[in-house]
């Protein structure tokens, strides 16, 4: 299949990279402020997950096989560049699949940076988005406020809304449409939000950074976090609530560059 990379700062005469993936619903231009930021010291690989942005969808969206698909394109762009490890930052769903990559190929990553999500399957919280992005699949919309107005009804969060039609974009037919599989995603999103099948211990650095206001990362997630990553280290983004990337985007930079350094 087909994986969306786009490479910053090809010109740097290091052999290693950084690695980032966005979260559930997003693409990559989510993180391009922090993409941009890195690519000042490091190579930047911003990936949109299968079945998001401008990435063909994968047969099965379980998390195995996204997983499989971002490894096998990143690595096609590793071989090109000669680039002989990567730093894999994930957020969200992209923090789920980053550590699958990790604990399928320990001997590329030479390190993992998660942000606001742990290795342990969630309660399917998205529902009423998934049915309010389905609404608007279905009701033919010409613009992103027609749009926000169907979503009304299913997401009262301004912001959650905001986020979501950043993904709205029109289509080569001349119609309004998401730049990711909504149909695809909803079918497999059971899977999606299961724990990642990790086999061994991963014996790299792995930072974890927790939105102060998000329960994505609980004291009890952190055991099961230590269980597989116990070189791991802990840093709060504060007054962040999930979206902490998009809400303090310099404290998360501070964090992200401590690690690489």
């Amino acid at each position: 299949m087909s994986l969306f990379v786009h490479q910053m700062n090809t010109e740097t005469t290091s052999n290693d990279a950084v690695v980032l993936l966005h979260g559930l619903f997003g693409q990559s231009s989510n993180l391009s402020r922090l993409a941009k930021q890195l690519s000042a010291q490091h190579r930047v690989l911003l990936v949109d997950l299968p079945g998001h942005g401008d990435s063909a969808a994968a047969p099965f969206h379980d998390l195995s096989t996204m997983a499989e698909s971002v490894a096998n394109g990143v690595f096609d762009a590793m071989r090109e560049q000669g680039i002989e490890r990567v730093s894999l930052f994930g957020h969200s769903l992209g923090g789920k699949v980053a550590m699958q990559i990790a604990d399928r190929y320990p001997d590329m990553v030479t390190r993992l940076i998660v942000a606001d999500i742990a290795p342990v399957a969630y309660a399917p919280s998205h529902l009423r988005i998934i049915d309010g992005l389905l609404k608007v699949s279905h009701s033919q919309v010409d613009s992103r406020r027609q749009a926000d107005e169907v979503l009304q009804e299913f997401v009262d969060a301004l912001g959650v809304r905001q986020f979501l039609l950043k993904n709205l974009a029109k289509q080569e037919t001349g119609e309004w449409g998401w730049k990711f599989d909504v149909a695809r995603l909803a079918q497999y999103y059971d899977e999606l939000i299961n724990a990642p099948q990790l086999s061994g211990v991963f014996s790299g650095d792995a930072l974890f950074l927790k939105a102060e206001r998000s329960d994505y990362i609980t004291e009890d997630h952190r055991r099961t976090i230590d269980s597989f990553y116990p070189h791991a280290q802990y840093v709060t983004i504060f007054d962040a609530g999930h979206w902490l990337h998009a809400e303090q985007p310099d404290a998360v930079f501070e964090a992200v560059q401590c690690v690489l350094k």
